[in-house]
């Protein structure tokens, strides 16, 4: 039987990682506005907001705000005390503390980060355990697969339950603002998203 995901698992290069990404969360975004849908959320599971899935749509947090999607998202409390009962992270757009949440519990060490887009659009990644910086090379596309994206929202609604209210440190964080600039820089200034997505597909 064929797999509806036609993408199924990549190994990219650790430099390329965060771009291939960001194509991927763009060709969501622009289906998102072709087809006028009604706008549903975004949701991240990921260890924090420094993680190459929460850097990506930082970078997109314009783009997401015109399409009016809210972004929920669960981080681990991995970089917040080693689960010591401390929920502050640093602000992020498109991240807000009633659509954050904390879970303390060190079972997630061995669990991966995912990324849902759409009602048939997910990606999986990274591994908790795994320092953001030194990302591996596990990731898994998956798209025009309502399968996937069912199964990833069920656990992404426990884990939704199991979080607490994220309280926000409005410090600037220079590594997230630094990282997300760069991002912005893959697309030429004035383009549309359409455009952007052309040019990574074409770009080699």
């Amino acid at each position: 039987m064929r797999a509806k995901s036609p993408s199924g698992c990549q190994v990219v290069k650790k430099d390329q990682k965060c771009a291939v990404l960001r194509a991927f969360v763009l060709r969501s975004l622009e289906s998102r506005r072709l087809s006028g849908a009604d706008c549903s959320s975004i949701c991240l599971v990921a260890r924090s907001l420094e993680s190459p899935a929460a850097r990506v749509l930082a970078s997109l947090a314009d783009e997401i705000a015109a399409l009016r999607i809210n972004v929920r998202a669960v981080i681990t409390a991995i970089d917040s005390n080693e689960f010591g009962g401390d929920s502050t992270v640093k602000l992020c757009a498109p991240f807000t503390a009633e659509s954050t949440r904390v879970v303390h519990d060190a079972r997630l060490y061995d669990a991966h980060e995912q990324l849902i887009l759409d009602d048939a659009t997910t990606w999986v990644g990274d591994c908790m355990r795994r320092e953001p910086s030194k990302t591996d090379a596990f990731e898994r596309f998956a798209e025009n697969c309502a399968v996937s994206t069912k199964w990833s929202q069920q656990a992404f609604n426990s884990l939704w339950r199991a979080g607490q209210p994220a309280k926000f440190d409005a410090t600037p964080n220079v590594g997230i603002a630094a990282m997300t600039d760069a991002l912005k820089a893959i697309a030429v200034p004035g383009q549309s998203v359409k455009e952007v997505l052309l040019n990574s597909a074409t770009r080699h």
